[in-house]
């Protein structure tokens, strides 16, 4: 198991440089992510686009004074534009894109190969396990969306074709979270949201993202995932 490991997500919160140092050597560790949708959060500090570019740049250089070995990597929503790319010293691009049972139109990996030849991966992809049309509980659409998604990622994987442009992608998420809904029940599980792009209710259910619920009981998008990954 490799980790892309989060070291500097909020504005002001200033550990990255010890992080980076306690883990550097860590054989688990793949890079460092640094920003969490930062163009819609302005890194949870409400900071502008230049902002977080100026910080977000500080931040790499920080951490590549310390460690050469492990690319950074960011996390966008969707894609960046051409000027925001180019301002990013960042080695690799994470892309969160929820667009139905798809990246986008045109496809973001298309869209990728004209902005850069930098590295990119999916760093969030997927649907919840809640579908707010019917509305009941729905493994199924959850499972079908991870299918798709997936093997559309592998279809676009440079691991397959040194030509294409996605190494790869982080299907949100591992484990529910009973927390997200701030209006909800700490003890129970809550439906709601944001909505958004995601299959089959264009809901973000937000405590219903896991492949695994939180007593780790598999969904059926695990084996899903498992299979795709295995076989392929």
């Amino acid at each position: 198991i490799y980790v892309i490991m989060s070291v500097f997500v909020w504005y002001g919160h200033d550990y990255h440089e010890e992080t980076v140092s306690a883990f550097k050597d860590h054989p688990a560790v793949l890079m460092w992510l640094i920003g969490n949708e930062w163009n819609y959060n302005g890194l949870y500090a409400g900071k502008t686009t230049t902002e977080c570019i100026t910080k977000l740049n500080q931040v790499i250089s920080e951490i590549k004074a310390i460690d050469t070995s492990h690319p950074v990597a960011t996390s966008y929503g969707y894609l960046p534009d051409q000027e925001t790319h180019d301002n990013l010293n960042v080695d690799v691009w994470g892309l969160q894109i929820y667009a139905w049972l798809g990246f986008g139109s045109p496809d973001a990996f298309q869209q990728w190969s004209i902005i850069s030849t930098k590295p990119m991966f999916m760093a969030e992809y997927g649907a919840d396990a809640w579908n707010s049309t019917i509305p009941a509980y729905d493994t199924t659409s959850q499972s079908n969306a991870a299918y798709i998604l997936t093997k559309e990622i592998l279809s676009n994987s440079s691991a397959v074709n040194s030509t294409n442009v996605c190494a790869g992608g982080t299907i949100f998420e591992w484990c529910d979270e009973w927390w997200k809904v701030s209006s909800g029940d700490l003890w129970g599980q809550d439906i709601g949201g944001l909505s958004g792009g995601t299959y089959p209710d264009a809901m973000h259910n937000e405590e219903y993202w896991g492949l695994v619920d939180i007593y780790r009981v598999k969904r059926p998008a695990f084996d899903v995932i498992k299979k795709l990954y295995t076989s392929e």
